[in-house]
């Protein structure tokens, strides 16, 4: 005989990677085992960390243990207040929360991201698929599927005070943070900043840049150099702000505890008729299709 974890962990397992949400059939118990039922999981409105799960559980004794499982590659932990059972770390394992219930109506909450890690792994809220097993007595259900929806992101979740200014010799922007005027910041700030690109002239190079960045190769478009660089530190963009045990969420204070971060990149080999050009700071957060806002650097000498 497996014992109840072994066969939970091998029903969630034996899933595919993507299913399509569907409720079990309501048709009567007739086998003794549990069903489950309207199986519904959703993101709180602009809470990408927060995740309700509603359920009908029918065919149980006087209680019933229902194990909840996300797939890897999601999260770094899952925790909920009211959880009886074990919850696992890593972003390579799947992660199975045990609750325990006494009624066929379940509600639980699961809080997503990382619980242990600094600095905090940014979650976007992306769409996933869970799994449900119940369990009564020596009886379980069949593994049941719920399809969870992307979260409902804000479309404005940046500062627009960054100024930007641009030389031959570098590129800044200072004043980038994550607006509190908006809930729902999660994830890297990316910044592309286009120059003009000059026919005949090497393009330019990037020599050095800001440690809190990283670069990607330059891109050349038809009549543009374009520029990518990505935040390392997705905790200055969480939406939740200093909490106990994750006092680094939320926008990072600068040297001057303003709150905000600052960018800059050395460049070599910008053509000198660049002078007077404009230079495009497009900022965005990872993820996004379009820039949330730009700003102009008039390239100076």
């Amino acid at each position: 005989m497996l014992s109840r974890r072994a066969a939970v962990r091998g029903a969630v397992w034996a899933l595919p990677a993507v299913t399509v949400a569907t409720a079990a059939p309501a048709f009567a118990n007739t086998s003794g085992r549990p069903v489950i039922t309207e199986l519904v999981a959703s993101y709180v409105p602009g809470q990408p960390e927060e995740l309700t799960v509603s359920a009908t559980v029918t065919g149980f004794d006087a209680s019933y243990q229902l194990a909840l499982t996300i797939p890897a590659g999601l999260f770094e932990s899952v925790g909920s207040a009211t959880a009886s059972g074990p919850t696992s770390t890593g972003l390579d394992t799947s992660h199975t929360v045990l609750f325990t219930g006494t009624t066929s109506d379940f509600r639980a909450k699961l809080i997503l991201g990382s619980q242990t890690e600094l600095p905090w792994r940014g979650f976007h809220g992306a769409a996933f698929t869970l799994s449900a097993i119940a369990l009564s007595g020596a009886q379980q259900s069949d593994p049941t599927p719920a399809a969870v929806p992307p979260c409902d992101m804000p479309t404005a979740p940046l500062s627009t005070e960054a100024t930007a200014a641009a030389t031959l010799g570098r590129l800044s922007a200072y004043g980038i943070a994550a607006d509190y005027g908006y809930p729902g910041v999660i994830g890297r700030i990316v910044l592309v900043i286009s120059v003009p690109k000059v026919a005949g002239a090497t393009k330019p190079e990037t020599a050095g840049i800001h440690s809190a960045w990283t670069r990607t190769d330059v891109v050349e478009g038809s009549d543009r150099w374009l520029y990518r660089f990505t935040t390392t530190q997705s905790h200055h963009t969480s939406r939740t702000g200093p909490q106990a045990g994750n006092s680094d969420r939320g926008p990072a204070p600068d040297v001057s505890g303003g709150g905000h971060y600052e960018f800059w990149a050395d460049m070599q080999g910008m053509p000198p008729s660049l002078v007077n050009s404009d230079a495009v700071f497009n900022f965005s957060v990872e993820g996004d299709a379009d820039a949330r806002f730009w700003r102009l650097g008039t390239i100076m000498a």
